[in-house]
């Protein structure tokens, strides 16, 4: 039985037989009735017990001078019970955290089982998978366990964020093929979502420190050659008014010869006033300015920010329409024309452009209400993370430190790759033939999807191939270090950012596509539900629900799709495929929990 990866063991309960899958554990949720409770506990399978509160207020009966009886309530009492496991006869009390954790393990068995994600009211926020660290390269698992306990923020940001620092390190270095015409650079537009207070600055810095540290000793070695490039560009500068001073008495052949000796000093001039410090981390940039960047820094440049002000510039902020196409370009790695009026402009060929930004919710609730943002993609190029938040349920005391030894591998790891990624060459990455296998069935399933589930997710869909092979690529870079670019990404590796992308990245950009911004849509799907079942349907298609439901509005089955997924996000519906000839279709099935407890279901 797999609680969760964080030391859940039932130090007094007789656990299931080795190898036993979550699928076959009966699992029974009882309410605060004793003799219920009791009925389950000789019972196989697994009993859990949330946590309550008693509140007794007992009556007292007092008699007066009268002779008369009165009654009155007397100081109420309180008593708490902490919540308790139960399996196989064997009994134990449960921290909440660990009743949460275990809970939590519970339903996803339950979902494994019958297809259906947990059931829960609308009104509430779904529950989204927890970041399986555990796909991480070892130095990046350890370091991501290690520093998201000490600092009691959820493993989601912290792994997402070493995933881009990977990226801001490797995307000028490597690119990945996996067959002859397809190439992907190893950047990634990575966002984490937390309130404000979790920390996201202090996260952002742990786990970017060796990258801000080399970025300080390339501005400190360049501190010393400023120096002398600007006493040879006064020299070169002189030497130029000397010669065009000497040109101006010339004709004929030393004439010529004068002229492109002015030339050439020309060029060391103006080579020399573009000279500027090495630059590998931005934070507020403006759409312009990004391109001079990218073009003094080889085509390269990383935006690392726990503040999202780069969307307020994205979005416009200093100008009148929004100006992002710089950024979409650099993403796929297009060649970037900039014209400009007055003064040279910009040519950048083949650039690369890695964000790896932790926002608070407000900044993503913007992003995603942009219509010109949705509109031009921008969105489907991130890699969402919004895990649950911590604030009220820390320890404060009690929780584990920082292992320095595990920091010091981290670290280790990260400076090699800087060192890496210094050296003046570009590898192209491939795949071995099983992890191409893999990879084909992977393309396959996702396009199946395309028409299912993620129907309403079309555009980030259809990136998300492009996504794993650069998640792939990235990690077997961090896996094998200075001997990556001799061998192809392997078949462990290519399973590892496939499983990134099946157990958690889809859930997450679903839910960020879905609801930050999008109370309408749950009022839709509410209102969806309720027509659902007055119509009594236990199974459908989103045509049936377009042709049939004519007060929702919906001109094709499009568009009920992204409604209906908002009800299979919370467990009211699962999508099956079904196959008649050669014609594949979906169809919804309704939970039969639903069909159970529903008010609005036809007796």
């Amino acid at each position: 039985m797999n609680m969760d990866e964080k030391d859940t063991n039932l130090e007094t309960t007789q656990m299931p037989p080795a190898g036993q899958p979550p699928e076959a554990l009966e699992v029974v949720m009882i309410d605060d009735d004793e003799e219920e409770r009791q009925r389950w506990q000789n019972k196989s399978g697994i009993t859990l017990r949330p946590p309550r509160r008693v509140v007794s207020t007992p009556i007292i009966e007092e008699v007066d001078e009268n002779g008369e009886t009165h009654y009155c309530y007397g100081e109420a009492a309180t008593e708490d019970f902490p919540a308790e496991i139960c399996y196989e006869g064997e009994r134990r009390e449960l921290k909440n955290e660990e009743y949460e954790q275990i809970l939590a393990a519970f339903k996803q068995a339950q979902a494994k089982e019958d297809g259906y994600k947990p059931l829960r009211p609308l009104e509430e926020n779904t529950t989204l998978p927890r970041f399986p660290m555990e796909n991480l390269p070892i130095a990046l698992f350890e370091y991501c366990k290690n520093l998201s306990e000490a600092m009691e923020m959820s493993a989601d940001l912290a792994g997402t964020a070493m995933l881009g620092t990977l990226a801001a390190l490797l995307q000028g270095r490597y690119g990945i093929s996996p067959e002859p015409g397809w190439e992907e650079p190893l950047c990634l537009f990575v966002l984490g979502v937390a309130r404000p207070g979790e920390g996201k600055s202090h996260l952002m810095k742990a786990v970017t420190n060796p990258l801000f540290k080399h970025q300080t000793k390339l501005f400190s070695d360049y501190a010393d050659k400023a120096i002398e490039i600007e006493v040879r560009l006064d020299m070169a500068r002189s030497a130029y008014e000397a010669m065009r001073r000497e040109c101006s008495s010339l004709k004929g052949g030393p004439r010529e010869i004068k002229l492109v000796e002015m030339e050439d000093k020309l060029r060391e001039i103006k080579a020399l006033e573009k000279s500027a410090p090495p630059r590998l981390v931005a934070n507020d940039v403006t759409a312009q300015k990004l391109a001079g960047l990218l073009q003094e820094n080889k085509g390269r440049i990383s935006i690392i920010s726990a503040e999202g002000a780069v969307f307020s510039n994205i979005a416009g902020l200093y100008d009148s329409q929004p100006n992002f196409t710089n950024y979409l370009q650099a993403y796929s790695g297009e060649t970037i024309i900039v014209d400009r009026v007055g003064r040279p402009g910009e040519y950048i060929n083949d650039p690369r452009l890695t964000m790896n930004l932790m926002v608070q919710p407000d900044v993503l609730d913007q992003v995603v209400k942009n219509r010109t943002l949705l509109e031009r993609g921008l969105p489907a190029r991130f890699l969402f993370s919004l895990p649950e938040s911590k604030l009220g349920r820390r320890k404060i005391e009690g929780a584990p430190k920082l292992d320095p030894e595990i920091k010091k591998r981290y670290e280790d790891l990260l400076e090699e790759l800087i060192a890496l990624a210094e050296e003046d060459t570009y590898e192209i990455l491939t795949l071995s033939e099983d992890a191409a296998d893999l990879f084909t069935g992977f393309r396959k399933a996702a396009d199946e999807r395309n028409n299912g589930d993620l129907a309403n997710l079309k555009e980030w869909t259809s990136k998300l191939p492009g996504q794993v092979l650069r998640l792939a690529g990235l990690m077997h870079v961090a896996t094998y270090r200075e001997e990556a670019g001799k061998m192809p990404v392997d078949y462990f590796v290519m399973k590892e950012a496939c499983e990134l992308a099946w157990s958690y990245y889809i859930d997450h950009a679903r839910h960020a596509h879905q609801i930050m911004g999008s109370d309408k849509n749950m009022k839709r799907a509410v209102a969806l539900l309720k027509a659902l079942d007055q119509q009594d349907w236990k199974a459908f298609t989103a045509y049936e629900v377009a042709r049939s439901l004519k007060n929702q509005s919906f001109k094709k089955g499009a568009d009920a799709e992204v409604f209906l997924n908002i009800l299979v996000d919370y467990g009211y519906l699962k999508i099956e495929r079904e196959q008649s000839g050669k014609r594949v279709f979906y169809k919804y099935i309704v939970n039969p929990r639903w069909i159970a407890q529903s008010k609005d279901r036809l007796a």
